[in-house]
């Protein structure tokens, strides 16, 4: 599992393959009803960034093997931004998640066409 890589690709691995990292679930025999080969354990990923850089990516990647159903998903929760000026770790922020946001946009695009049909 490679949780980051320099801005040149290089890749950083801060943990080692690890197979206790991985749940099997097989069809009728998991521990959950789902048809998903398998789980993994929750990851907490922490990192520095370049603070001379003025944006930052975080790209996520998931892979599908062993059969023809595309039945991979990835759940991202908790996403957190940091500001801090003195270096190192600082404390998270909250970083609104684009979902999140979409909600919030249709909800303000609601309030304003039920505002405009009640002025006409």
């Amino acid at each position: 599992m490679n949780y980051a890589q320099f801005p040149s690709g290089e890749l950083i691995s801060n943990t080692p393959g690890n197979p206790t990292n991985f749940i099997p679930n097989p069809v009728g025999e998991g521990l959950y009803d789902i048809e998903w080969n398998g789980l993994t354990q929750v990851f907490t990923v922490t990192g520095l960034v370049d603070p001379s850089r003025s944006e930052h990516t975080l790209q996520i990647a998931i892979a599908d093997t062993s059969d023809r159903i595309y039945d991979s998903a990835v759940y991202i929760a908790g996403l957190k931004g940091v500001a801090s000026t003195g270096g190192g770790i600082g404390d998270p922020i909250d970083v609104p998640e684009p979902g999140s946001m979409a909600l919030l946009g249709l909800g303000l695009l609601g309030l304003m066409a039920s505002r405009y049909r009640r002025a006409a």
